[in-house]
C-alpha cells in the first residue's frame, strides 16, 4: 500500500508512506526532478501542521454550507427536471442535461450573465461523450452568491431544456 499526502500543492511540501523499494525510486524521481524542496516551504509546512487539523474543519463545514446553498438553490430552480450529483465532499455538483444538449454551447449565454461552469466534455475518457455535462463549483462563493449564481444560470439552462423537449 502507498499513501501519498500533500500537504501543500503550492509549495510542493508533501510526504508519502509505503515499501522502502518504492520510496527510494520516488526519491531518486524527485531528485532527478529538482535536487531539494525549498527550505523556505519545509519551515513553513512545519509551523503550519499544528493548524491543520483545524483548518481542515473549517473548509469542511464552509464546503458543506455552501454544497447545500448550491443543493437547494437547484431544487428550487429546476427540481428533478436536470440529474445532478448530490455530493457529500469534494467541491463541485454535476449537472447532467438531457439528450443532445451540448453544455459548452450555453457557456456563452451564461457568461453575459456574469456565471461560470465548466462543460463536462474535458473530463470524460471517451472521446465524444459527457457534452452533456457540466460542474459547478461551490467552494469559492458563499450562499448568498451562489443564490444568485443559480438566478443567473437558470434561464440559460431552463431555455436548453425547453429547445430540447420542443
Amino acid at each position: 500500500m502507498v499513501l501519498l499526502i500533500r500537504f501543500a500543492p503550492g509549495l510542493r511540501v508533501a510526504w508519502v508512506v509505503g515499501p522502502k523499494p518504492l520510496i527510494w525510486r520516488l526519491t531518486l524521481a524527485k531528485q532527478a526532478a529538482d535536487l531539494h524542496t525549498s527550505t523556505l516551504a519545509q519551515r513553513l509546512a512545519v509551523e503550519l501542521l499544528p493548524i491543520v487539523p483545524e483548518q481542515i474543519d473549517r473548509v469542511t463545514a464552509a464546503y458543506g454550507e455552501r454544497s447545500a446553498a448550491l443543493e437547494r438553490a437547484l431544487d428550487a430552480a429546476f427540481g428533478d427536471a436536470i440529474a445532478r450529483t448530490r455530493p457529500d465532499g469534494g467541491m463541485f455538483t454535476w449537472l447532467q442535461l438531457p439528450g443532445g444538449i451540448d453544455s459548452a454551447e450555453l457557456l456563452p449565454a451564461a457568461l453575459e450573465q456574469g456565471v461560470a461552469f465548466v462543460s463536462g466534455a474535458a473530463f470524460h475518457s471517451e472521446a465524444g461523450t459527457g457534452g452533456n455535462t457540466l460542474r459547478l463549483s461551490f467552494s469559492s462563493s458563499p450562499p448568498s452568491e451562489i443564490d444568485e449564481g443559480v438566478r443567473r444560470l437558470a434561464p440559460v439552462l431552463q431555455g436548453a431544456l425547453d429547445t430540447a423537449s420542443v
